[in-house]
C-alpha cells in the first residue's frame, strides 16, 4: 500500500527513442502509484505548464508517453487530465495529427467503438456551429446553425426524417426536393405546396416549367400544368411510340382542333373545336357536314339514317306520275332522269349518299308504277285479240 514514484530522464539521440520525461511504477496492490505527478500555478500574463515534453528525433518519438495496466478488474488510466478555473481552460490540446491505437471515449469511460461520444458532437467554422447527437427520444439528430433539425434518423424504425423530427417513413422530407445536373446549369424539384399539392418543377437555364402536378384534393393529375381539371390534364402534345415510330395527339394552337399525326408528322385525323367536325386524312371539313375523309372506305355495313321522308309516298293516290311522254321528252332534253343530278352536278359536288338513295328509291317505285301500268295496258290488248278472232 506504499506510494510509489519512478522518473527517467534521457538524453537526445536520433538512432533511438527519445522521452523528454518518462515515470512508471508498478504496484499491484490497493495503493496508490504516481508515475509522474507535475503541477504549475501562476498569475497575471506568465504561461504556465504542469507538463510540457518535446521529443524530435528519426525513428519513433513521443512528447509524452503514458502507459497504464489494470489488476484485479481495477480501472488503469494512462493520462488523466482536468482543466478548472474561471479563464480558457483547456484539459488537454493537440497541435497537429492525434493517433490513437484502439477505442476513444469522449464523455464515457468505457468506449465500445473507436471513437465513442456520450453527448453532442459539434463542427464548426467562425460564427456558424453544427451539430449532431441523441435527443431525449433516442433519435439520432442533424441541427443546423440556428440549431433548428435538419435530419432525424428515428431509433425505433431506421425512419429518415429531413426538416422534422418526427418521420412516418422510410424517408421523409419536410420541404422542397431538388436534383441538380453536374455543370450546374439546369435542376429538377418536387414541391408541395399550401393547398396539398404535389408539382414536379423543371428548372432550365433559370426559367421555372411545371412538368407534372398531383392535385390534392380531386386527384387530378397534370402534366405541363398547375392546374389540372381532370383525371389527366396534359399541357401540349401527347405521344406514344415505339423505337423507329412515334405518334402524337395534341391541340393545334391556331385552329383548337385535337389532332392525330401520324410517323411522319402527317395529319391523320383532326376533331373540330367549335362543332365536333372530324376529318380523317384530311385537313378541313365542307361547311354543313361533320365528317370528312380524304381517301376511300371500305366497310361490311354502311348504315344512313335520314332526316326527310323515304320515296313510299310515291305509292300514295294523289302522287302525281309524270307520264311517259313527258318522261321521254325530260330525258332527251337533260339526258338524265329528272330529280336526279347530272353527271356534271355529280362530279363537282360528290354524291350524298342518303340523298340519294331516296331518290333511287323514288324512281324504282315510279317505275313499278309503269310496269303496273303498261301490264294493265298489255292484259287489255290481250283480251281484244282474242274477241277480235272469235
Amino acid at each position: 500500500n506504499n506510494v510509489r514514484a519512478g522518473f527517467f530522464s534521457n538524453t537526445f539521440n536520433s538512432a533511438s527513442e527519445t522521452f523528454g520525461l518518462r515515470a512508471e511504477t508498478n504496484n499491484p496492490g490497493t495503493g496508490n502509484s504516481t508515475g509522474g505527478y507535475f503541477s504549475a500555478i501562476g498569475a497575471g500574463g506568465t504561461v504556465n505548464r504542469g507538463l510540457f515534453a518535446t521529443a524530435s528525433g528519426n525513428v519513433t518519438n513521443y512528447g509524452a508517453y503514458t502507459q497504464a495496466t489494470s489488476v484485479a478488474g481495477q480501472t488503469a488510466i494512462g493520462l488523466f487530465a482536468t482543466a478548472t478555473g474561471t479563464g480558457t481552460n483547456l484539459a488537454a490540446r493537440f497541435d497537429g495529427r492525434v493517433f490513437a491505437n484502439g477505442q476513444v471515449g469522449i464523455g464515457i469511460s468505457n468506449p465500445n467503438a473507436t471513437l465513442h461520444v456520450n453527448g453532442d458532437f459539434r463542427l464548426g467554422a467562425p460564427g456558424h456551429t453544427y451539430a449532431m447527437g441523441v435527443s431525449t427520444n433516442n433519435d439520432l439528430e442533424f441541427r443546423g446553425d440556428g440549431g433548428e433539425v435538419a435530419m432525424t434518423v428515428t431509433d425505433v424504425n431506421g425512419r429518415v426524417g429531413i426538416g422534422t423530427t418526427s418521420p412516418d417513413s422510410r424517408l421523409h422530407v419536410k420541404g422542397n426536393l431538388t436534383l441538380e445536373n453536374s455543370d450546374n446549369t439546369n435542376t429538377f424539384s418536387i414541391r408541395t405546396q399550401t393547398s396539398g399539392d404535389i408539382q414536379f418543377i423543371g428548372n432550365f437555364n433559370g426559367v421555372d416549367n411545371t412538368r407534372l402536378v398531383i392535385r390534392d384534393q380531386d386527384g387530378n393529375v397534370g402534366i405541363g400544368t398547375s392546374s389540372p381539371n381532370g383525371k389527366l390534364h396534359v399541357a401540349g402534345d401527347f405521344r406514344l411510340g415505339v423505337p423507329g415510330h412515334t405518334y402524337a395527339m395534341g391541340v393545334n394552337t391556331t385552329s383548337g382542333d385535337l389532332e392525330f399525326r401520324g410517323d411522319g408528322g402527317e395529319l391523320a385525323m383532326f376533331i373540330g373545336d367549335q362543332a365536333g367536325r372530324i376529318g380523317i386524312n384530311t385537313t378541313w371539313v365542307p361547311a354543313g357536314y361533320q365528317l370528312a375523309i380524304g381517301g376511300r372506305v371500305i366497310c361490311e355495313e354502311l348504315r344512313v339514317e335520314l332526316a326527310s321522308a323515304w320515296g313510299d309516298y310515291v305509292f300514295n293516290d294523289d302522287y302525281n306520275l309524270m307520264p311517259l311522254e313527258e318522261l321521254e321528252k325530260s330525258i332527251q332534253a337533260n339526258k338524265h332522269l329528272p330529280g336526279i343530278p347530272s353527271a356534271a352536278q355529280i362530279e363537282k359536288e360528290g354524291i350524298a349518299v342518303g340523298d340519294m338513295q331516296t331518290k333511287m328509291m323514288v324512281k324504282i317505285e315510279e317505275l313499278t308504277l309503269y310496269m303496273i301500268q303498261l301490264k294493265k295496258e298489255n292484259d287489255e290488248l290481250k283480251r281484244e285479240i282474242i274477241l277480235l278472232k272469235q
